[in-house]
């Protein structure tokens, strides 16, 4: 049974199943993980070999750095909105 970033992959499910056993990863960020590591979506965990397994978890901890970009977008759109309602004479 494969095992990455501390979670027992199920070696009978096919990579994209296997994948959601991982804490924050879903289908859709499961199926990105599968085409960015450039693998097919049909293999089963069993099947994959150290240097597939090595690619994934560097799709995975690459994939983390992006996150604070989309978080500092989100934080400038609660900023402004923050302001409006500041204006009308509201505020959290």
């Amino acid at each position: 049974m494969p095992r990455l970033l501390g979670v027992e992959l199920p070696a009978k499910k096919k990579i994209g199943f296997s994948l959601r056993y991982i804490y924050g990863i879903g289908p859709a960020r499961a199926d990105l993980i599968i085409a960015t590591a450039g693998l097919d979506a049909n293999m089963r965990a069993s099947d994959l070999s150290e240097e597939q397994l090595n690619k994934i978890l560097h799709v995975i901890t690459d994939s983390h750095r992006e996150v604070p970009e989309a978080f500092e977008e989100n934080n400038g759109a609660m900023h402004t909105m923050n302001a409006q309602l500041e204006k009308m004479g509201l505020s959290f």
